[in-house]
């Protein structure tokens, strides 16, 4: 988001967006700065749900969950990293 001439990141989960002209509103249950990740806690979960990952006989909702759990690990790295620029 930008307040004044700053820009700030931030790491969202879940919830919902709305953008109306020049203005955009989320609505999340997460939301993280990058000062605000543990990025220690994070590898800890990427590195769980890449072990969910490799278990083929995973229930499908098991793998979807595994799925999204890594997919927010990894931002939240990225972000909190600076990889993401």
């Amino acid at each position: 988001y930008t307040q004044g001439s700053s820009t700030q990141k931030l790491m969202v989960s879940g919830g919902f967006v709305e953008v109306a002209d020049d203005r955009v509103s989320v609505l999340a249950e997460v939301a993280e700065t990058a000062d605000e990740i543990n990025v220690e806690k994070a590898k800890l979960e990427r590195e769980q749900a890449e072990k969910l990952l490799s278990q083929t006989s995973a229930e499908p909702a098991a793998l979807a969950a595994a799925q999204a759990s890594f997919d927010r690990a990894a931002t939240r790295i990225m972000l909190a990293t600076g990889a993401d620029k």
